[in-house]
């Protein structure tokens, strides 16, 4: 193969999800090289499981395909299945120099990449190149210092510490924000922050449901603060980031990992609110439960290694998968004390417990992605 070219940068395989093209920007702003954002636009052929697309251009849409030429990076930071053929002929064209980083659940094989970063609620099988993070990175953007002391002014005012920010997210598919949840959930927040002696701030995101939003608004009423959602307009800031930083705490719904991520960033101690779990959910949980038994039972050893090998290899290259379960990722938050549950299983007196460490993108983790560079 001819010898192409590289260059000293690393490109950003962006898609039409920003809560994915934020995972993305969070990691490439630690990196000791600048990074070039690619933005990528799919056709439907971007629904064919990777196995079958190999290393090819034959997902994109004409106008992205212009942007994939050389010189060829130094690596390439992509994230989900979506990307997985894009950042594999990119390596190959360039003769295998390009380093391959990919987050989430690729549904490929973990070899094609130099390192996963991964989140416990995908099950990925281990390995040497499978990095798991406790909580996905977070892309949370602060505003400047004028419009952060703004809104910080706006919804303090006349308001006593300590500040509780409780975030509200929406229904996924395992769990269910009811109006009947929103309205525990206000009570209970409500109730804390008046033991604490302070103030109750809500926000909803994009994803709350109507419902739950008009339950807020009705609960939040008198005693409390609450921000609904909605679109921001240009040169305007958003005030989630900016509500985030100002808590002492944050409580936050069981949906989302980006939510929670977003909330251990700015390393304030947070509590999860579980949602209700619907029929979607305990299918799930079934359903996992036999990816797990099943996977246990292919890497052990006797006469089901045989039988099994089917399996295996469905499962490394990515055709079936464990359905995401949230569980998996919010349960051990719980007991490494990381986060705690909201409200608590046990009476306790109401407190602001001491900071947690932020548990997303570790030194440890950003030392493996720079290390790649410099091979």
């Amino acid at each position: 193969m001819e010898k192409q070219s590289q260059e000293d940068c690393v490109w950003l395989l962006l898609g039409p999800r920003s809560g994915d093209n934020a995972q993305i920007r969070s990691i490439a702003a630690h990196l000791e090289m600048p990074g070039v954002e690619k933005h990528l636009t799919y056709n439907p052929l971007h629904m064919v499981p990777n196995v079958f697309k190999g290393a090819s251009l034959l997902s994109l849409r004409p106008a992205a395909r212009e942007e994939i030429r050389p010189p060829w990076p130094r690596m390439v930071i992509g994230v989900g299945k979506r990307s997985v053929a894009i950042a594999r002929y990119i390596r190959e064209k360039s003769g295998g120099r390009t380093r391959l980083v990919q987050l989430g659940r690729p549904r490929a094989h973990r070899d094609h990449f130099d390192l996963v970063v991964t989140t416990p609620q995908y099950g990925l099988l281990p390995g040497e190149n499978v990095l798991e993070l406790p909580v996905p990175p977070s892309g949370l953007s602060m505003p400047d210092d004028e419009d952060l002391k703004e809104i910080h002014t706006k919804f303090t005012a006349g308001r006593p510490r300590p500040y509780v920010i409780l975030v509200a997210g929406g229904s996924n598919s395992t769990a269910i924000f009811t109006a009947q949840a929103a309205q525990n959930l206000a009570r209970l927040a409500q109730q804390h922050a008046n033991d604490l002696g302070g103030s109750l701030i809500a926000v909803a995101s994009p994803r709350t449901p109507q419902s739950v939003v008009e339950t807020l608004h009705r609960e939040f009423s008198a005693g409390a603060t609450f921000v609904p959602w909605r679109p921001v307009a240009k040169g305007q800031s958003n005030p989630y980031a900016a509500l985030l930083s100002l808590g002492d705490e944050i409580i936050v719904t069981s949906d989302s990992a980006s939510m929670i991520a977003d909330a251990f960033s700015v390393n304030k101690p947070v509590k999860i609110f579980q949602l209700p779990v619907g029929w979607q959910g305990r299918f799930t949980a079934s359903v996992s439960a036999i990816f797990n038994r099943f996977d246990r039972l292919a890497g052990g050893a006797g006469g089901l290694i045989l039988f099994l090998a089917p399996w295996r290899g469905l499962r490394a290259c990515g055709l079936i998968n464990p359905p995401r379960q949230m569980e998996l990722l919010i349960k051990p938050l719980f007991d490494n004390a990381l986060a705690q549950p909201f409200p608590p299983p046990q009476s306790e007196a109401a407190r602001v417990v001491e900071n947690p460490e932020n548990p997303g993108v570790s030194t440890d983790s950003l030392r493996r992605i720079i290390s790649l560079l410099k091979e």
